[in-house]
């Protein structure tokens, strides 16, 4: 774990609950807000909205994607938070990125905190990804403006007849997918690098070997952070239908 990394857990141990503290390593990265407006013909993508942008198009009879990219600035956090009657510790819950997934009920609607993981010059990295899921729109917060979710852009750019048209449960399903998938790829990469150091020990290149295999066996801790997101189907049908 990081000194900076430390600081902030710190921080967020210290802190009264319900109080928005970032806990990320992404803290030059400003908030920004998008907003992806759509139905079954058509799509209008709009970078860097405010917030009365944003509740025009949630009042269209268009499906609305809301993406809140970059999470260092927290009173703007707030302000989105409290704009969206998010309760202060779901705030409290997207700020704090080092967490198990997880899904709860929450007022008219479901929160996810999700944990996505990829590959740079063979580092695991590893950054939370939180949804917003109502009847009425979709949030989603990612730690910076490179987000995952970039190929689902590009289907409703494309005008992929399905996710435009089946609703706000098909595009959770397909952001949620969007991420189990990196999971897979992330396990295909560990099992290579595992058969390569297979073979450098049988062919006894034993100290950088086993030098490798220490700094695999801590990354491989990342299983405790990426298991399976059980979304609770029962949970999503009554939502979906009104309790």
């Amino acid at each position: 774990m990081s000194t900076t990394h430390r600081t902030h857990t710190a921080q967020k141990i210290d802190a009264i609950p319900g109080t928005p503290l970032y806990t990320g390593l992404h803290r030059k990265e400003k908030t920004q807000i998008n907003l992806i407006s759509y139905d079954d013909t058509a799509q209008i993508f709009t970078k860097n909205v405010d917030l009365k942008a944003v509740d025009q198009a949630l009042k269209s009879d268009n499906y609305c994607w809301v993406q809140i990219l970059g999470l260092s600035e927290t009173e703007k956090l707030r302000a989105i938070g409290k704009h969206f009657q998010l309760h202060s510790f779901v705030v409290e819950d997207i700020l704090n990125v080092h967490q198990s997934p997880k899904v709860e009920e929450i007022k008219n609607g479901l929160f996810l905190a999700l944990q996505w993981f990829a590959f740079s010059d063979e580092h695991l990295l590893k950054e939370q990804v939180s949804i917003i899921f109502t009847p009425g729109g979709i949030l989603s917060f990612c730690e910076h403006k490179q987000h995952p979710f970039q190929s689902i852009e590009n289907r409703l750019r494309k005008g992929e007849n399905r996710v435009r048209k089946e609703g706000y449960e098909y595009l959770l399903y397909s952001l949620i997918d969007r991420i189990i998938d990196q999971y897979f790829l992330v396990l295909d990469n560990f099992e290579e690098r595992l058969l390569s150091l297979n073979k450098k020990i049988l062919s006894e290149e034993s100290f950088d070997a086993l030098t490798e295999l220490h700094q695999l066996k801590t990354e491989l801790l990342f299983r405790k952070h990426s298991r399976p997101l059980k979304l609770p189907q029962s949970i999503i049908g009554r939502f979906w239908r009104g309790k």
